[in-house]
């Protein structure tokens, strides 16, 4: 049963709360740089009904965001997503690993040594 205020289908990939700052942020997640089209404008309206619910739910200063993670040119994210949102909500998965304190490059080496093996099972 979905949440008071929100439906089913508002959801985020990434939810970071900080406690000390009072502050939350909802992150979309992708893997490559551009967002499906027809689910950008949906997926921004409903971040903004999730960032709105939560905010009046528990008086955090919420924000979301859209993330690319494999890239490091925020315009490029905003261009990724036909400009369907501004500069100020996009990510890079640098960004994104810097804020869960994960180290960006040893993840993008272990994904790559992965790719190998995940394209000759796909194959």
């Amino acid at each position: 049963m979905p949440a008071i205020g929100i439906s089913r289908g508002e959801v985020a990939d990434i939810l970071i709360f900080d406690h000390e700052r009072e502050r939350a942020m909802m992150i979309e997640l992708i893997d490559g740089d551009t967002f499906d089209i027809k689910k950008s404008s949906g997926e921004l309206d409903s971040m903004n009904n999730l960032t709105n619910w939560l905010s009046n739910s528990t008086n955090y200063d919420s924000a979301f965001f859209f993330c690319s993670f494999n890239q490091t040119d925020k315009q490029a994210v905003v261009k990724g997503a036909k400009g369907r949102f501004d500069i100020a909500y996009a990510l890079t998965g640098c960004e994104l690993c810097e804020l869960l304190s994960i180290d960006y490059d040893a993840r993008r080496r272990k994904r790559q040594e992965d790719q190998l093996e995940n394209h000759v099972c796909f194959i």
